[in-house]
């Protein structure tokens, strides 16, 4: 098989179009690696790793995120934030240092570090360190 006949061409595309997707680097990056940890884990089958990308960024209603979550909040009228929920409450999330108002977010995008699992749970093996 051929390079072109593999996954890889397309794998490859996913990332680049990523990177263009997203206006927040942070999160590009962020979800790059999640989609190269994936591969990682199952790297014979790079269609894998692809076919779960489309399932690592989630739109999410605040009731859904909790600490330790990695999120990107979109707010009207400023950048967006990327970074770890440190609290929440039902009117304020912090992400990283920013205390960001629930009411001035547009939406929540979740990075989901358990798409291998959720999608295709017979694939998971010990991860290598």
């Amino acid at each position: 098989m051929s390079f072109s006949e593999s996954d890889f061409p397309g794998l490859i595309s996913l990332i680049e179009g990523t990177l263009k997707k997203y206006k927040n680097s942070d999160f590009a990056v962020a979800l790059v690696n999640e989609i190269i940890r994936v591969y990682n884990r199952v790297p014979l089958y790079p269609g894998i790793a692809g076919m779960c990308a489309g399932t690592m960024a989630q739109t999410v209603t605040p009731d859904k995120i909790k600490a330790g979550d990695e999120v990107l909040v979109e707010l009207e009228g400023s950048p967006s934030q990327f970074g770890t929920v440190k609290e929440i409450s039902s009117d304020e999330i912090t992400v990283g240092n920013s205390k960001i108002s629930i009411s001035e977010t547009v939406s929540i995008l979740k990075l989901n570090k358990n798409t291998l699992e959720e999608i295709w749970p017979t694939l998971i093996f010990p991860e290598e360190v």
